[in-house]
């Protein structure tokens, strides 16, 4: 079995030109590569914003760009999608819970709903976009 890996693995000079190749059809086509979670950045520079940094922003309408000092408005329109996406994952859940598990207890029901929930308010500020004001310094 082992020589069966051996065969299919890449080797390290394989891998780093499969890297570089992919890396370069990232610059290339640099709309259809694009992954979750998507990334914030200043409409003004172009800074992108870390996971913490949005968290910051959670309950802000505006804020300053610290790399260029302007000002943008945190537009929250897109939150409205994640609302339906995240009320779409409840009733599959619930409903697959109710439909397939006999046993169903409150417990369960409550907690698989708690664990949807705080995965929701982890992934909510990947759903923020941040726009030009018209107030910048």
């Amino acid at each position: 079995m082992r020589s069966i890996f051996r065969n299919t693995a890449l080797s390290s000079l394989q891998g780093a030109s499969l890297a570089a190749s992919f890396a370069l059809s990232c610059e290339k086509y640099p709309r259809t590569m694009k992954f979750f979670p998507k990334q914030s950045k200043c409409p003004y520079c172009g800074t992108i914003y870390r996971y913490g940094d949005l968290r910051k922003l959670t309950y802000k309408k505006t804020d300053d760009c610290y790399h260029c000092k302007k000002q943008f408005k945190v537009s929250r329109k897109s939150l409205l999608i994640f609302a339906a996406e995240m009320l779409l994952i409840y009733i599959a859940a619930n409903t697959f819970m109710i439909l397939m598990i006999k046993s169903l207890t409150f417990i369960l029901l409550f907690s698989v709903n708690l664990i949807i929930t705080i995965a929701a308010l982890l992934i909510m500020p990947m759903y923020f976009c941040l726009v030009k004001s018209e107030k910048s310094k």
